[in-house]
């Protein structure tokens, strides 16, 4: 029996009819279905990709802060510097390995900008008389005589394209006599390399500009120093309003033409503009690849099903109706990530699967984000933030155990005077040399944070109000008695500290950190360099006299 006379029936006509009718149906609910994934997933994808970009931006920033440490340091190091020749210069050089890691190559320049000691990665410098008083990085650390981050120049000495970190070496009058600067390769380098394993899937990559659309970093080295702005052909319109300050992530063709997830971040400092590029066709393949197969499987069923077309279109999209209620419920709070592990072999699983993997990613990089904001940036001690949730815990272990739950509240004696006299960089040598001595005065088991400025907050636990609290405060002040080595300059820097203890029955998280802060005024009020008990005055751990 053909085609035309099964048609010819009404039962074949009924079939026929029906069977449109699902196929229809099963377009009509495949469309609406994949159209919600699809979305949900285009945004989740450009989120994760920002979240990312955020913490390789971060991290960027955070290494270009440590290299100009790094440099003022070795500069501070270099102090009467205008005593010194090249030769010694150089030695001075060559015994700062960290140079050597963190830079690709280190030079010394006079005041005239002639190099008079310089080092590589491998090796030491030909010098050949290279003069750099030209250079705007020389003249704008000349005038301004602080650390500066060079604009993308092409290097007299290797011909190769690089920035530069400056760091001015000043004498006892505060006149600059040399400038230390450390290069870092753009064609080739360590620099950009940290964030490499960053790069979105397997075809997409990072990329960096200046503030004024010069490109930094990009996988086609011919573009470095190029202006985004008057290369051939218009510049990617997302690209223009990157630099115009706007950031986030967009769906837009690259340079070459090519759909992709465009995403943007703006480094701190240096005002950099860090990029990403996700071809579509790899960052939605798990979409496509169920959406393109829906379809196929919506005409099978309707064709070889017929009437229970209708039960098994339902089975078809049971398993995506299940994903998309995964992601509304992960997205309340209600499931954990694990609910898109999905263990299928089909297109599905391998959505699902995807959906999992970037939520791990996004979870990874929350994580960091939510660390560095418990975390003093310069101290390395845990924050104000973190001083509230670590309070709040310590209360409600002294509760459990029906112990007592001791604060200490103390600053750095006369900091103002330091900061006005030898400068705020040495002002925040002072700083990170107090904690580490103030980490190293304490138990394993007492926590220590910065609130800001010189305040520090010490929580010490299961300590004995009658016998050892005395004993740890004490111990405290007496690490900070020795003199400060700050820049080949000695200071002095002793501490007042006021505690505050409580049985559990009576603490309360805000009223015994109140007790400790009048306790350390008691001890400003007895003359510094001490520390002082609420209610019990305890004298100083060593004599206050020159202090």
């Amino acid at each position: 029996m053909n085609i035309l006379s099964t048609l010819a029936t009404l039962r074949g006509r009924l079939t026929f009819i029906l069977i449109m009718l699902v196929l229809s149906a099963c377009a009509l609910v495949a469309g609406i279905a994949l159209s919600v994934v699809e979305q949900e997933g285009r945004a989740n994808i450009g989120a994760q990709q920002f979240s990312l970009l955020s913490a390789a931006a971060e991290h960027l920033a955070a290494d270009i802060d440590n290299k100009q440490i790094l440099l003022r340091m070795v500069a501070e190091n270099m102090a009467g510097a205008d005593k010194l020749d090249g030769a010694r210069m150089q030695a001075m050089l060559e015994r700062h390995d960290a140079l050597r890691t963190e830079f690709d190559s280190v030079i010394v320049l006079d005041r005239t900008g002639r190099m008079s000691a310089g080092v590589l990665k491998k090796g030491t410098l030909s010098f050949g008389g290279q003069r750099f008083d030209d250079r705007h990085y020389f003249k704008a650390t000349l005038a301004q005589r602080k650390s500066i981050v060079s604009e993308p120049v092409i290097s007299k000495v290797s011909g190769k394209p690089l920035i530069l970190i400056t760091a001015p070496v000043l004498g006892a009058g505060g006149e600059v006599l040399y400038i230390l600067g450390g290069s870092i390769r753009l064609d080739d380098s360590s620099f950009f390399a940290k964030i490499r394993t960053l790069n979105p899937g397997e075809s997409g990559y990072l990329f960096a500009l200046t503030p004024d659309g010069m490109i930094l970093h990009h996988p086609n080295t011919a573009r470095l120093l190029r202006n985004v702005r008057s290369e051939a052909g218009a510049p990617v319109p997302s690209t223009l309003k990157a630099l115009g300050g706007w950031e986030g992530w967009t769906l837009g063709s690259s340079k070459n033409g090519t759909r992709a997830v465009l995403t943007y971040k703006r480094m701190r400092g240096t005002g950099w503009i860090l990029g990403s590029v996700y071809p579509s066709a790899e960052a939605f393949r798990g979409i496509h690849i169920a959406r393109e197969t829906a379809w196929v499987d919506a005409a099978v069923v309707a064709l070889l099903v017929g009437l229970a077309g209708w039960y098994l279109l339902r089975l078809v999209l049971n398993p995506l109706h299940l994903l998309r209620q995964a992601v509304e419920e992960v997205e309340l709070g209600q499931r954990d990530i694990d609910a898109f592990d999905l263990k299928r072999s089909d297109e599905i699983g391998a959505l699902s699967r995807a959906f999992h993997s970037l939520s791990l990613k996004r979870r990874a990089a929350e994580a960091q984000l939510a660390r560095m904001a418990l975390t003093d940036a310069l101290t390395g001690l845990r924050n104000r933030r973190s001083l509230d949730e670590a309070l709040g815990a310590a209360y409600e272990r002294v509760k459990r155990t029906r112990g007592t739950l001791s604060v200490a509240f103390l600053d750095i004696d006369h900091f103002k005077r330091i900061n006005d006299t030898w400068g705020h960089e040495a002002g925040d040598l002072v700083l990170q040399e107090f904690a580490r001595r103030l980490l190293k005065a304490v138990r394993a088991t007492d926590a220590v944070f910065r609130l800001a400025g010189d305040e520090f907050v010490i929580i010490f636990e299961f300590a004995d109000p009658a016998h050892g609290l005395d004993v740890a405060a004490a111990k405290v002040v007496q690490a900070m008695q020795a003199p400060f080595e700050i820049g080949g300059q000695t200071l002095s820097a002793t501490t007042s500290m006021g505690v505050a203890a409580a049985h559990w029955s009576e603490a309360d998280p805000k009223g015994i950190m109140l007790a400790a802060d009048e306790a350390l005024y008691e001890a400003k009020r007895a003359g510094r360099n001490r520390y002082h008990l609420a209610g019990v005055h305890y004298p100083a751990a060593v004599p206050a006299a020159g202090r």
